[in-house]
């Protein structure tokens, strides 16, 4: 269950899942880009490719093909730039390259290299990846902190002001928390707001209700929302 102990290292963990996927699929898309690339000049032969059709949409440009490597007649299609769209008549040849052990490996001459969605794969996953190791490194620090709060801090009477919804969302679900104010040693009155917490957790409490805080001596600002003991 998601409380607000835990919150952020599932919100944390989460984000670093997927953006290790991402970057996975991305990093696997550039490699095998390169790879066929690398293959081609390697062991790729000239051919010729049929044009059977042409189409363009916001994307770009396209066309589908069709060509014989050995006896196997392949049909495949390719994004072009405009300058070779235009060239290119239905019906007519294309040249292409290929390797004829494996025609799956294969470029139109002019067709250009479209290493886009891997680098914006990669990218993306690479800064959901970090985010999510920040907010878990950050996450074990606030853990500490508590622990430490709950051990060695000084305890005050905690005063609910307000349970409200976040803007935090897990599962679409919006997350809930309560604002708190309570008095330090000297006096002086502060205000704070626990972690995102499911719903049916914040609304146990109605304003006015008490509960215990404990907060920093040197720091009285710096609390954390105990709650019944």
């Amino acid at each position: 269950m998601i409380t607000q102990a835990n919150f952020w290292f599932f919100f944390g963990g989460l984000w670093l899942a997927v953006g290790s996927l991402f970057a996975a699929v991305g990093g696997g898309v550039l490699w095998r880009d390169a790879a066929h690339a690398e293959r081609l000049a390697r062991e790729g032969v000239p051919g010729s490719a049929a044009v059977l059709s042409k189409s363009r949409s916001g994307s770009g440009f396209a066309i589908e093909y069709r060509f014989k490597a050995g006896s196997r007649v392949i049909e495949g299609s390719a994004k072009v730039d405009g300058a070779l769209w235009d060239r290119l008549v239905e019906g007519e040849g294309v040249e292409l390259r290929y390797v004829p052990s494996a025609p799956q490996v294969r470029a139109i001459a002019g067709e250009p290299g479209n290493r886009v969605p891997g680098i914006v794969f990669a990218a993306l996953g690479g800064l959901f990846a970090l985010s999510g190791a920040l907010i878990l490194w950050r996450a074990a620090v606030r853990r500490r902190f508590v622990a430490d709060l709950l051990r060695e801090g000084a305890r005050a009477d905690g005063e609910v002001i307000e349970v409200l919804p976040t803007n935090v969302r897990v599962n679409r679900v919006p997350q809930w928390a309560i604002r708190y104010r309570y008095r330090d040693y000297a006096g002086n009155s502060h205000e704070a707001r626990t972690p995102p917490m499911p719903q049916e957790e914040a609304r146990r409490w109605r304003p006015g209700e008490r509960g215990e805080v404990r907060y920093e001596s040197a720091r009285p600002q710096r609390s954390v929302w105990r709650g019944r003991q």
